[in-house]
């Protein structure tokens, strides 16, 4: 399911603005001004090149989940939870950087009763 949430709004039609000011892509819309993106833990990944639709982020709690750890990362959007490979293993304080696939980052419509 879905975890990861964070507010955008809107620049373009596949274009959306965090509340840091970074901007992110991706292949699905939003009809408001205000949406709110979300990413499955499995589908956030550690950025290599990549310096799109990223955050840096400092990894916090870290849980074995058998043949993966999940990460509770702190970021400037907020805590993102991450399922990486158990051969990634990363220590509580690194840095790091997440990339978020635009084919994985879904935008919703915000409803009255979230704002």
């Amino acid at each position: 399911g879905f975890e990861n949430f964070a507010d955008m709004t809107k620049v373009s039609e596949h274009q959306f603005k965090a509340a840091d000011g970074s901007v992110f892509t991706s292949e699905f819309g939003c009809e408001q001004e205000v949406c709110m993106a979300t990413i499955r833990p499995d589908d956030i990944v550690l950025a290599a090149d990549q310096t799109e639709n990223t955050v840096q982020g400092t990894v916090g709690v870290r849980t074995f989940l058998g043949k993966m750890y999940q990460y509770e990362v702190e970021t400037a959007l907020g805590k993102f939870l991450v399922n990486l490979p158990a051969e990634t293993a990363l220590a509580e304080g690194d840095q790091v950087k997440l990339y978020f696939p635009p084919a994985k980052l879904v935008l919703i419509e915000k409803s009255e009763k979230q704002e």
